[in-house]
C-alpha cells in the first residue's frame, strides 16, 4: 500500500521550513548587528590612554614651541602659532554648539519640557553666554583698576614714566637717565599685577574646562562599539587642539615648573577620569 501526501500538507511543511529559514536569518541578522552595537570594555579602556596621549601632546607641543608673544610678529612661527591658538578656540566653541546643544534637546523632550517651549537649550546656552559676559566684565574692570592703581602711583614717584591707555597692558615706561632702585620697584610691580592677571584668568579657562572635560569623558565612557568609534575620534582632536590653546595660556601666565606641571595634568587626566567614572557606571547598571 503506499501513501501520499496530499498537495496542502506539502505546501504546509514547505511553508513552515521557510518561515523557519526566514526566522533563522533574521536572528543571525540581529546577532550580528548585536555584537557590532555591543559594549566593549578593551575599547573604553583603550580610550582613556588614547584621549591621555593627546591631551598631553597638545599641550606639550605648545610648551615646545614656546609663547606666541616671545616670537617675532612677522615670522612663520607667530602665525602658526596664532592659527594653533585659533583652533584650540574654534574646537571649544564648536563642542558647545554642534555637541552639547544637540544633544541637550533629547532631555528637554523626555521631560516633556519641549510642549511648553522648544528651544530650552538655547536659551540656557545664552544664559550661559550672558553670565560668562558679565563675569569677564568685572574681572576686566578689577584688573584695569588694579593696574591703573599702580601706573598712577608710578607716574606720581616718576612723573617721566609713560603710562598705558585704557584697555592697554599696564607696562610703564621709565627714564633710564633715571633709573635707581625705586624705579625697578615700582616697574616691578606693574609686572607682578599684570602677571598676576594672567594667572587668574589661565585658572579661570582651566577651570571652566576640567568641568566640560569630565561630562565628555563620561558621555564617551557610556558608548557603544558603534558610537564609541566616531566620537572617540572627534574628542581626541579636540583634546589636541584645545591642549594647544591651554599651554599657551599657560605660557602666557609665567606659571612655575610645579604649577604648569599641575595644570598639565589636571588637563591631561580629567577627560581620561570621566571616561573610567562611566565604565564603572555602565558595568555597575549591568
Amino acid at each position: 500500500m503506499v501513501l501520499r501526501a496530499s498537495p496542502g500538507l506539502l505546501d504546509l511543511a514547505t511553508s513552515q521550513q521557510m518561515n523557519e529559514t526566514v526566522s533563522s536569518s533574521q536572528d543571525m541578522d540581529m546577532v550580528g548587528v548585536g555584537a557590532e552595537d555591543a559594549y566593549d570594555v578593551n575599547l573604553q579602556v583603550a580610550g582613556v590612554f588614547i584621549i591621555m596621549a593627546a591631551s598631553v601632546l597638545g599641550m606639550g607641543l605648545s610648551y615646545a614651541f614656546g609663547s606666541d608673544a616671545q616670537a617675532p610678529s612677522n615670522g612663520l612661527l607667530y602665525l602658526s602659532l596664532q592659527m594653533l591658538k585659533g583652533c584650540g578656540v574654534g574646537v571649544i566653541i564648536a563642542t558647545a554648539l554642534i555637541h552639547l546643544i544637540g544633544e541637550a534637546y533629547e532631555p528637554f523632550e523626555d521631560a516633556g519640557m519641549s510642549e511648553i517651549y522648544e528651544q530650552w537649550p538655547m536659551v540656557f546656552a545664552m544664559v550661559g553666554m550672558f553670565l560668562m559676559a558679565i563675569l569677564e566684565f568685572v574681572h576686566h574692570r578689577l584688573e584695569f583698576r588694579s593696574r591703573h592703581y599702580v601706573a598712577s602711583a608710578a607716574e606720581v614717584e616718576h612723573p617721566d614714566a609713560t603710562l598705558p591707555a585704557e584697555g592697554m597692558p599696564a607696562e610703564v615706561t621709565l627714564n633710564p637717565l633715571q633709573g635707581d632702585g625705586a624705579h625697578h620697584e615700582s616697574d616691578k610691580e606693574v609686572v607682578t599685577k599684570s602677571v598676576a592677571s594672567k594667572q587668574r584668568s589661565a585658572i579661570l579657562v582651566e577651570l571652566s574646562i576640567l568641568i566640560h572635560s569630565v561630562l565628555i569623558g563620561f558621555d564617551l565612557g557610556l558608548q557603544t562599539k558603534s558610537q564609541w568609534v566616531p566620537l572617540v575620534i572627534a574628542i581626541t582632536f579636540h583634546q589636541f587642539f584645545e591642549g594647544f590653546a591651554v599651554g599657551q595660556i599657560v605660557l602666557d601666565a609665567k606659571f612655575g615648573f610645579w604649577k604648569k606641571f599641575a595644570m598639565t595634568a589636571f588637563y591631561s587626566l580629567t577627560t581620561s577620569v570621566g571616561i573610567a567614572i562611566g565604565i564603572a557606571t555602565y558595568l555597575g547598571q549591568k
